[in-house]
């Protein structure tokens, strides 16, 4: 959808807030008023949000923007949730309710990506969730056939019809050009699931599948240009964790 950014001259007072946070330099001021110089920019919107006189409007949205109160979230237990995150690869048989999805879904929403591109689909595997895991096991089935001949630790290892999505009731395909823009968006989704008690498991395997099944290809339909580059597996969690992952001290360098 097209977005032109417009200023209202008569609210505009020109304090020149809007040139400063321009990352594209678009914006000049002309007798005293903020003049867009280009419409054919990123169309990141900073000039929106930062007017303190609402001058600054952007068209071809379903939505007015958010208006930020300043309110200030907890650092402490924001890192708590993050030491205590944890894949999870056991559900309880229990449906996601529909405002939940949504609030996953708007988390991607409004992730940044790198130049505004925007790229990034979600395909939500609910109805089809089976069928798609199915053409994935398949696959994978005959991929560990060829592994069994070169290596000792694939010879037990078991593929079984819940291999992929352990009976969770809800599987995201994050699709785009760019794999940064997609993580972003996963990321977002993630920590929003958590924050509603789901658990959540990023499924390489699938991922990897959906890139070398035709068949999966097809059934996904994803547009062209852009390709699965990552999965996430959510769902209420039939167990609980009593302690959090030990990590490694990180590698960090100051130059």
């Amino acid at each position: 959808m097209k977005h032109d950014i417009k200023i209202d001259v008569q609210k505009c007072i020109g304090c020149r807030q809007c040139i400063k946070d321009c990352p594209e330099q678009n914006i000049r001021l002309i007798q005293n008023k903020a003049q867009i110089q280009s419409q054919d920019c990123m169309k990141c919107g900073h000039c929106v949000a930062i007017c303190p006189q609402n001058a600054v409007t952007m068209t071809g949205f379903d939505q007015d923007p958010i208006q930020c109160d300043q309110k200030e979230m907890d650092p402490k237990e924001l890192l708590y949730t993050i030491q205590t995150n944890r894949s999870v690869r056991q559900f309880q048989k229990k449906e996601i309710p529909n405002d939940v999805i949504q609030d996953l879904l708007e988390a991607a929403r409004y992730m940044p990506t790198a130049r505004n591109m925007r790229d990034v689909e979600l395909i939500l595997l609910q109805k089809e969730r089976e069928q798609a895991e199915k053409i994935a096991v398949h696959l994978f089935r005959k991929l560990l056939k060829g592994l069994n001949l070169f290596s000792k630790r694939y010879r037990e290892f078991l593929i079984d019809d819940h291999f992929f999505f352990k009976k969770a009731p809800l599987v995201i395909v994050v699709v785009g050009k760019d794999k940064t823009n997609a993580v972003l968006a996963a990321s977002a989704m993630a920590l929003m699931a958590k924050a509603h008690g789901l658990g959540v498991l990023y499924s390489g395997f699938f991922t990897l599948a959906a890139h070398t099944s035709i068949k999966l290809k097809r059934m996904l339909k994803i547009p062209k240009g852009k390709k699965v580059q990552t999965t996430l597996v959510i769902g209420y969690p039939s167990i609980k964790y009593a302690r959090g992952v030990q990590r490694e001290a990180l590698h960090v360098q100051s130059r």
